[in-house]
């Protein structure tokens, strides 16, 4: 150092290539805030004091979320030591955007006495904010574990962060893509889903509609229990053979089935049924002790002529309950068959059953014309506490 040249930086001057543009770095999806250390030495023969400001300067088109995020600092360097500088950039994440990175420049600066006397300027790639693409299933039930989607999670750390409109929501895995949690058992209505990778306060966010886990049931007030839903409902249509097939299709409150014969040689015999349902409570739904299960059940014969009575189309709708029984709910034989061409109707108006521990139900509507189709739905038995 001469008495021509007393310039006091914190770095060494800029050569042509650190200066121009050429250092870069990365600022990750959970990356909110940004802290920045640098030595700054004095190297005059008197204390000085230097201002250092940081900039990261939005550089990613049109329009900017901010223009900016600033700050500057004034410190006092006895002369000939050093210390260390630190600021902390934060809100980084209202530079970003949610599909693609965007440019910045992280501009650092020394100024003494109203003049820089040097400038490190590095490109800084901001990759998107977390996001939630979407939740599987879409409308979960209270308890549930559920999938959330996206991108910019990172991977596993303990200081991953899941909430409910605020309360924490327990994490089982997690991924870059993909977090699965379990819902609250008390959860239920529309809430707000914060997905926090360390903590961060760049948060991805999405609406989320829970089912509650035990629906609102009007049980009878001396209801010694009720029929929950167990597993999915079971549809089984009769294959093509022997000249034979069918078909079937369900909802919740409606069903349609039907079996025929299909080999034109006996098209001059063909034998069909066909049943129709249309129940006022869904059977997807609780079923009560001293409920009823109640609709319109038809059965139409749309043969041409019968080929035998072991042909001959029939309807069934049944229930199979393993404490109680077989229980008919409905069911046509062949003397009542309709002619072909005809359909007859028949009202359900059937009590639900008590059941027993561990009991289980399956409701089978059946049809038959040569083979077999069949659609069930199944439950278990839980009692009412006392």
């Amino acid at each position: 150092m001469t008495a021509a040249d007393p310039t006091p930086y914190a770095w060494q001057p800029c050569g042509s290539q650190k200066c121009s543009g050429d250092l870069s770095m990365r600022i990750e999806p959970w990356m909110d805030t940004l802290q920045i250390t640098l030595p700054l030495w004095n190297a005059d023969v008197t204390a000085q004091d230097v201002e250092v400001r940081a900039a990261l300067n939005y550089g990613g088109g049109e329009p900017a979320p901010v223009a900016s995020l600033r700050s500057a600092s004034v410190q006092s360097i006895a002369a000939g030591q050093s210390q260390d500088w630190s600021t902390h950039l934060t809100d980084v994440c209202a530079l970003r955007q949610t599909d693609r990175d965007v440019d910045a420049v992280l501009d650092i600066e020394l100024w003494n006495a109203a003049r820089r006397v040097d400038r490190l300027p590095l490109r800084a790639v901001l990759a998107p904010r977390p996001r939630i693409d979407r939740i599987v299933p879409a409308q979960p039930h209270a308890g549930d574990r559920v999938t959330i989607e996206g991108a910019g999670f990172s991977g596993m750390d303990p200081a991953h962060a899941v909430d409910l409109d605020g309360s924490v929501v327990s994490v089982e895995q997690w991924s870059e893509q993909s977090i699965e949690v379990t819902l609250p058992d008390t959860s239920s209505g529309t809430a707000t889903l914060h997905v926090s990778p360390f903590g961060s306060a760049c948060v991805a966010s999405a609406t989320i509609t829970i089912v509650p886990s035990t629906p609102s049931l009007q049980v009878p007030p001396d209801s010694s229990g009720c029929w929950y839903p167990s597993g999915a409902s079971e549809s089984r249509v009769a294959p093509v053979e022997r000249g034979y097939q069918g078909s079937g299709e369900a909802t919740a409150s409606t069903i349609q089935l039907g079996t025929w014969s299909a080999d034109p040689k006996w098209s001059h015999l063909t034998t069909k049924g066909e049943l129709r349902l249309a129940l006022d409570r869904p059977l997807d739904s609780t079923l009560c002790h001293r409920q009823t299960i109640g609709g319109t059940v038809t059965f139409a014969n749309t043969g041409v002529q019968f080929i035998a009575a072991g042909y001959s189309p029939s309807g069934s709708l049944r229930a199979d309950v393993s404490s109680v029984g077989v229980q008919h709910l409905f069911e046509l034989h062949s003397s009542e068959l309709p002619p072909p061409g005809q359909s007859t109707q028949r009202v359900v108006n059937w009590p639900v059953p008590e059941g027993a521990p561990d009991a289980t139900m399956a409701i089978v509507a059946r049809v038959y014309a040569g083979r077999e189709a069949t659609y069930t739905w199944r439950y278990r038995w839980v009692p009412v506490p006392q």
